[in-house]
């Protein structure tokens, strides 16, 4: 148990939290099992690579680590949460892309000169569009994985 809380980068205070929730179904965890489990999860978790996959979910690299750790973890960090930034962007490119096609669609079937002429219009949009996506998707894949 200690070895999974470990590498999701609880502390140590957690222990206190499972004592209470194990009396309250009568038993008690080992503390002594379990703070070396925690300990071998800790190892892993306070990695470069770990903090990674942390700052790609978006999430906060845990006090659990030392300070040494958390400085040498900071770069994968940072790495992955470029990638996560990548991804936000992607994703706003992609619903303007989405309402630009629905706006042009919807000019279409009205079917006037000026619709006509301001589909013409948004589909120069749709194309700086599509190449912004190509642009932050090729940039995103040099970040898709931990270079180690």
């Amino acid at each position: 148990m200690g070895l999974s809380d470990g590498h999701m980068g609880l502390t140590e205070d957690y222990l206190a939290q499972l004592r209470q929730t194990c009396s309250s179904a009568g038993v008690q965890p080992n503390a002594a099992e379990w703070l070396r489990g925690h300990a071998a999860g800790v190892l892993a978790y306070c990695t470069p690579k770990s903090a990674y996959l942390l700052g790609r979910a978006g999430q906060k690299i845990s006090a659990v680590c030392s300070k040494t750790a958390i400085e040498k973890m900071q770069r994968g960090y940072n790495f992955g949460a470029k990638y996560r930034n990548l991804q936000v962007g992607i994703d706003r490119i992609e619903q303007n892309i989405w309402r630009v096609e629905e706006k042009i669609n919807e000019l279409k079937r009205r079917n006037t000169a000026k619709d006509t002429n301001d589909a013409m219009f948004l589909e120069i949009e749709l194309v700086k569009l599509k190449i912004q996506l190509r642009n932050a998707v090729e940039q995103q894949r040099r970040f898709a994985s931990w270079p180690q």
